[in-house]
């Protein structure tokens, strides 16, 4: 079984042998001004490790003469996963599991170590140059820039102004001071209030309670929630629903989290595998068009919608025993829960047992590993599936 210093210490000579230099758990490589990094990452939902990858733009942050360098992760310009563009390249889930038999995880790492050198590398050292960013985000479509660094808009200004400048141009561009950042952080959390009282107040007219990022409603053994991208981040708001037995055989009777969970616990921690029907996009709004009035009416007509959402729904599928989900909008380990629990919903348990054994020997732990901890917080070494199959077979 593989542990971080072990890791470290590999990660560390494949990256120094590939030009980057290292500090604490960042490597990095620096052109100019850009700094191309990548972080080690603690695993939060499993035993194991992420890798985190970005581009820091030194000439262009609010808060240059206070960073160390190489800046920490929260302060790159732009961030990502390794798999958000490793995933076809690599055929895993994001992250690299400690628990892994030894053969498995010596593939995995030698598939990331081929493919990151061979492909990878020089794709994001391609991108080390102000022109690739001019008609941003260029390939990163999923890692937008955080909105409490820097707006879209600036950034670009910030490109063109620095090619501009490296041809000899004028650019006119005045960037970044510090009152006006405080006065941004200060107009971005009254605007969070006056959005999460607007949504609040809203959701209680269609009857809807509020958990953090979800308001949700349970009606007729249904869970039906809304969920958001808090301001300034949001541009889309998603409505999902899924069986109330999904979350009372995984939290009651698996007993795979071991406290007893409240219906507002639920909407935030055991929120797959859920089923997409909709998805609201919202305008972008900017902080100067923020008003409680503004924000009513967008919450009034997401609220309105997701009712009618669930009436249709409802008039379709009254019988929730007699329940079939979609699939096609469900990720291969959640399309396996959805399944499985289906299945133990009619007591199918010799099938559970079969698929969950698949998986298993398949080296698949399933979700929600990080609800699997000992009194210590530690992960259990079980899997989901482990669980499933224990509690399956004592009820055949």
């Amino acid at each position: 079984m593989a542990n971080k210093d072990e890791v470290l210490k590999e990660l560390s000579t494949f990256f120094k042998e590939h030009g980057f230099n290292e500090k604490g758990e960042i490597w990095y490589i620096r052109k100019d001004n850009i700094y191309l990094l990548c972080k080690y990452q603690e695993g939060y939902a499993l035993h194991g490790f992420y890798l985190n990858i970005g581009y820091f733009f030194s000439d262009y942050s609010e808060k240059e003469s206070l960073l160390e360098i190489p800046p920490k992760d929260c302060d790159w310009t732009i961030s990502f996963r390794l798999h958000e563009i490793l995933f076809n390249e690599l055929h895993f889930d994001g992250a690299f599991d400690f628990d892994l038999p030894e053969d498995e995880y010596r593939k995995v790492m030698e598939q990331f170590k081929s493919c990151f050198e061979s492909r990878i590398l020089p794709y994001l050292l391609s991108k080390m140059n102000y022109e690739s960013f001019l008609d941003f985000p260029c390939g990163f479509e999923e890692c937008l820039p955080p909105c409490y660094k820097f707006s879209k808009n600036d950034f670009e200004h910030y490109v063109k102004k620095t090619i501009a400048e490296q041809s000899g141009k004028k650019y006119v561009f005045d960037g970044f001071n510090k009152q006006r950042s405080k006065k941004t952080s200060k107009t971005i959390k009254e605007n969070k209030k006056i959005d999460n009282d607007a949504r609040r107040k809203m959701g209680k007219q269609y009857g809807f309670k509020q958990a953090s990022y979800c308001n949700w409603i349970v009606k007729e053994k249904y869970f039906f929630y809304v969920q958001y991208n808090q301001y300034p981040y949001f541009d889309n708001v998603e409505f999902y629903v899924k069986p109330c037995y999904f979350d009372d055989i995984l939290l009651d009777e698996i007993n795979i989290w071991e406290k007893k969970c409240s219906l507002g616990d639920r909407a935030i921690v055991v929120s797959a595998p859920s089923f997409l029907l909709s998805r609201t996009d919202l305008p972008p709004q900017k902080s100067e068009d923020f008003s409680a009035e503004s924000r009513e009416s967008v919450w009034l007509g997401i609220f309105m919608k997701a009712q009618q959402l669930i009436d249709v729904f409802l008039s379709k599928n009254h019988d929730v025993d007699s329940f079939a989900f979609e699939s096609s909008g469900l990720s291969s380990d959640d399309n396996d829960l959805a399944s499985m629990l289906q299945m133990l919903n009619h007591q199918q348990y010799e099938e559970v047992i079969a698929l969950a054994t698949s998986l298993v020997e398949k080296g698949k732990k399933g979700y929600l590993s990080w609800l699997r901890t000992d009194e210590n917080g530690a992960v259990k070494s079980k899997s989901l599936y482990d669980y499933v199959i224990e509690y399956s077979r004592s009820k055949a």
